[in-house]
């Protein structure tokens, strides 16, 4: 169960993610139904290469039963968070920030 909980501002960078039609909702499904860090309000993919991107994801709500509240913690403190999506592979994710001149940051 989600808490009524803000946000807060911390958002999850994905870097090296796989290109694919449904990337969106294997990260979705992965962060809400699996490991259950939280709801998630948005996520944007952008294309770096012929067949990799990276995404933001935009929380709407941490959940602060289980290891969402823990994975937040870590990742305002710089900490880097492997999030296994297909063993043996997993994202490198950390929190976003975004450039406020640019618009967009972590690349």
């Amino acid at each position: 169960m989600i808490n009524e909980e803000v946000n807060e501002e911390v958002n999850i960078y994905l870097k090296n993610v796989i290109y694919n039609k449904r990337i969106k909702e294997t990260i979705r499904k992965k962060i809400e139904e699996e490991i259950k860090l939280g709801e998630i309000n948005e996520i944007k993919v952008k294309k770096i290469k012929e067949n990799m991107s990276i995404a933001v994801i935009y929380m709407k709500r941490w959940n602060k039963i289980g290891i969402g509240e823990e994975v937040k913690k870590q990742m305002n403190d710089g900490e880097t968070i492997r999030i296994m999506y297909e063993y043996p592979w997993y994202w490198e994710a950390t929190k976003y920030k975004e450039n406020k001149n640019k618009g967009d940051k972590n690349t």
